[in-house]
């Protein structure tokens, strides 16, 4: 650019050092007419949405609240057996020590919730990275409680009932052994 006193080029600030952490422009967040960062993510509220209402999904631009926070999207869920209800979607400003949020996309962890049910949390760092349903990490192996599982009272019946089962063998042959010997004993006699 140049200007109208003599043609020497108007040096552009440079932009502050703490967008760095945000990632790139254009991907990770966007400049408002005011320079300040925001991202876009998907907006939802199980308790504030009516399930017969399809528009109740929203886009918002989060800001950062302060400018050591980093920009984000996240995703709550309920995962029980059958199904996975999307419960939250929203923004996530976080710092650093937080934890990591430099995903593109939403990768969620399991915790279990202790109802029968896990939740799942995912937190992102692209624009509307939090709109596909979230992935999760690697399929957990998920053991067999049919029979053999954690905790399964079917398997504390069956070592009940052969440690059962032996106690009583070895006292049906020691008392065999008790009687043969005696009645041996009292013959010999």
């Amino acid at each position: 650019m140049k200007d109208s006193s003599g043609g020497a080029g108007i040096k552009l600030p440079a932009k502050p050092v703490f967008l760095k952490k945000h990632g790139i422009e254009g991907l990770n967040y966007n400049l408002d007419n005011k320079s300040r960062p925001f991202i876009y993510c998907d907006f939802y509220d199980v308790s504030s949405c009516d399930p017969m209402e399809r528009s109740c999904p929203t886009v918002k631009m989060c800001y950062a609240s302060v400018n050591d926070h980093r920009l984000g999207c996240m995703a709550a869920l309920v995962n029980n057996s059958l199904t996975r209800q999307v419960t939250l979607k929203g923004c996530w400003m976080h710092d650093g020590n937080l934890g990591n949020c430099d995903n593109s996309q939403c990768i969620a962890d399991e915790r279990p919730t202790g109802h029968g049910n896990a939740a799942l949390f995912c937190c992102c760092s692209t624009h509307y990275c939090n709109r596909p349903p979230p992935t999760t990490v690697e399929p957990m192996e998920i053991e067999d409680p049919a029979f053999f599982g954690a905790g399964s009272r079917m398997f504390a019946i069956i070592i009940l009932g052969f440690f059962s089962i032996c106690a009583l063998a070895l006292f049906c042959y020691y008392s065999y052994r008790e009687y043969r010997n005696s009645r041996h004993y009292k013959e010999k006699v």
